[in-house]
């Protein structure tokens, strides 16, 4: 009896096992032609179908449709089937959407509908899902999510649906808290339409190839864009209008004709993309309050970034191989450029008409205009850096800010500094008060240097610096002098005051990476080009000699010419290696800074001021530039603490510039008195003066 219990217990439970799996195949429908599903269940259809008229649409919509689904908690699997418009007007492939009221919990998945008005269409359908269907060839939208929420689309294609009447791939309107994942949409007139929809998610989308832009959004407020590849579009890549709070990360923008991304929304922050080989990079239009940060830049045709918009930050950017690298117009007010890398635009940093601008600490190299400020006013420039030379190591196989985003929120945003701080005067600054190069710590004090420094007048544990005493905790060693940790930072044995940055490079800020006149190699070429013709001269009139023995006088004449004639060739090869050595050694034992010839620099113009006043000029380093800054009709600029060392001129006043003052800078001036410019500037020092370490 219980071997038989047991065996019977078994066999129920095995049942109970393959009824589970066999009930919900025994309960999807099959469907096999143009309906209406207008009860709860799952359907499957089992056959390609070709036809236009299975129910009316819901009247929202209007027209027909092939499969209507008008109940909720419904699951359609095509299967892989297709379904197929047969020529009817206005029809609708699905049609998700009842007569009046909201479905929920619709499925659709795995059907290939093509060469309807629109593919799939959902109106008024929550907590859905549309998956692994492909839609094409149709009329108005490949699919469109219209007043729909919290459904998501993915897994989806959407594709050739340009020639019709509108073309899009993919419309998404007057919905809220949808997800577009993982879809692939092509060959469309726009890959993605997005209009009053808000707070939808949309990612790791691969669009292309649209005869327009990748994807629109108009009127969309709180939107997310992340890792999404758009590319090869006609147009633009990303276009957007009167929005808010939209976030674009990580994303790639590439070969677009027009812009990567143009955006006119405001509250909008654009971080670790990666756009290149676009006609623009991104473009920030008319609306404000932007944020611009840990984007890489690159190859596109004419501008990286573009901002005609107020009160926008662009920082921590690194942008290159541009015409242009940052553009800032159209009259904006309180935007900020802070800590961005660029190199390799002809124009760096482009600036016009613009008030209340705060630029700091950005490093340009490689440019023929690292700054140019036009009709500029009431900003500040404070503590960039240019170097005519080279690249920084950080800018080299620069990888995509996508590949991986970093765990910490971003930095939080610098604010602006009081006008004339930040390196103008006062004793004991050094020339250098921005950018030097590798960052060292200080070395901590051994034994015998606290004796040297200890007081009777601190407290054991403090030494007095100056007239304060300071605990040796605060103290370290940077080359011969002792400082105190949090005023400054050693950078290659110097001690530098202030908020200093040292970055990585391979030569120091003091000189130049190319010293000395540029020689000229024409007469050593012409040297040694005449001593080898005429060894070849002597070689041929031997051989002619030889086959015309009526012209010789005698054999030994012949060899005495001939020996002269090498032996005047290889003296001359001679006399052009002396001279070669010659050229090569009338540059040693130079010291400091080279004057360069013009071809020489990398950079010829730093910071370049036209027709602009009442900025505020601070703490800038133009290294081994042509002319460090240049002042245009310019006028009322406060000009305190910058470096010019290395190049022509430091400092140009010679174009209309008046009543411009400075002091405590570093580099040749001209035209300064003329204008009645009140502007003081000092030689450059040597790069070993130990007047450059102070306390």
């Amino acid at each position: 009896m219980r071997l038989n219990h047991f065996i019977s217990s078994r066999g129920i439970i095995v049942a109970i096992i393959l009824l589970s799996l066999v009930l919900p195949l025994a309960n999807s429908q099959a469907i096999s032609a143009c309906t209406n599903l207008n009860s709860p269940g799952a359907y499957e259809l089992t056959t390609n179908i070709t036809g236009g008229i299975g129910a009316l649409s819901a009247p929202a919509v209007g027209g027909y449709t092939c499969i209507r689904i008008s109940s909720s908690n419904v699951t359609l699997d095509c299967a892989g089937h297709t379904i197929t418009n047969n020529g009817t007007a206005s029809s609708q492939g699905i049609m998700i959407g009842a007569n009046s009221g909201t479905l929920f919990n619709i499925a659709v998945k795995n059907c290939e509908v093509s060469q309807f008005e629109t593919g799939i269409y959902t109106n008024n359908v929550n907590d859905s899902i549309i998956e692994s269907n492909t839609v094409h060839n149709a009329d108005l939208y490949g699919m469109a999510i219209w007043r729909s929420a919290n459904t998501h689309i993915k897994n989806n294609i959407m594709r050739d649906s340009f020639g019709g009447r509108i073309g899009d791939g993919l419309l998404v309107a007057f919905g809220t808290g949808n997800t577009i994942n993982s879809n692939q949409i092509y060959g469309n007139r726009y890959g993605i339409s997005v209009g009053s929809a808000n707070n939808i998610t949309y990612s790791f989308n691969d669009i292309h190839d649209n005869s327009l832009t990748g994807i629109r959004l108009e009127r969309a407020n709180s939107n997310t864009l992340f890792k999404n590849n758009i590319h090869n579009n006609a147009q633009d890549g990303i276009q957007t209008s009167n929005g808010n709070r939209n976030n674009l990360t990580a994303n790639a923008l590439y070969d677009n004709a027009g812009y990567g991304g143009r955006m006119d929304f405001a509250d909008a922050v654009l971080e670790y993309n990666e756009i290149y080989s676009n006609g623009v990079g991104l473009l920030i239009g008319s609306y404000n309050n932007n944020s611009i940060k840990h984007n890489l830049v690159h190859d596109n045709r004419d501008v990286g970034i573009a901002i005609t918009s107020s009160n926008t930050t662009a920082e921590n950017n690194t942008v290159y191989g541009h015409q242009r690298g940052v553009y800032l117009a159209l009259n904006t007010i309180g935007n900020k450029l802070i800590s961005n890398k660029l190199h390799n635009n002809p124009t760096g940093f482009d600036i016009r008409d613009a008030t209340n601008v705060y630029v700091s600490k950005n490093v340009v190299n490689g440019s023929s205009a690292a700054f140019s400020f036009t009709t500029v006013s009431q900003s500040t420039i404070f503590r960039n850096y240019i170097n005519s030379y080279g690249e920084p190591d950080e800018f080299t196989q620069q990888a995509s800010p996508a590949a991986s985003l970093p765990e910490e929120a971003a930095p939080t945003q610098q604010q602006t500094p009081t006008a004339g701080t930040g390196g103008g005067g006062g004793t004991g600054t050094t020339y250098i008060q921005t950018i030097v190069r590798e960052e060292q710590i200080l070395v901590p004090l051994n034994n015998q240097q606290i004796q040297q420094l200890s007081s009777p007048s601190c407290t054991s544990g403090s030494v007095l610096i100056g007239s304060q005493c300071i605990s040796i905790a605060m103290l370290g060693i940077c080359g011969d002098e002792v400082h105190v940790k949090t005023t400054g930072k050693c950078c290659s044995g110097q001690w530098f005051e202030g908020a200093v940055i040292c970055p990585t490079s391979t030569h120091t800020s003091s000189k130049p990476a190319v010293a000395g006149p540029i020689k000229s190699e024409l007469p050593i070429i012409a040297s040694i080009g005449l001593g080898l013709m005429l060894v070849i001269l002597s070689i041929a009139a031997y051989l002619f000699m030889k086959k015309k023995p009526s012209l010789r006088k005698g054999k030994n004449n012949e060899q005495t010419a001939t020996k002269l004639v090498v032996i005047v060739g290889l003296s001359l090869l001679l006399i052009s290696a002396a001279l070669l050595t010659n050229t090569n050694n009338s540059n040693s034992g130079q010291t400091g800074y080279a004057t360069l010839s013009p071809a020489a620099y990398a950079t010829q113009n730093g910071f370049t001021f036209y027709f602009s006043s009442n900025n505020n000029v601070t703490g800038n380093i133009a290294e081994s530039v042509q002319t460090g800054f240049t002042f245009y009709s310019s006028s009322s600029n406060t000009v305190n603490g910058n470096s010019a060392c290395g190049g022509e001129t430091g400092f140009d006043f010679n174009h209309g510039a008046a009543n411009n003052a400075g002091t405590n800078n570093f580099g040749k001036a001209t035209g300064e008195i003329a204008g009645n410019n009140q502007f003081e500037t000092q030689n450059c020092p040597d790069a070993a003066s130990p007047a450059l370490v102070t306390g």
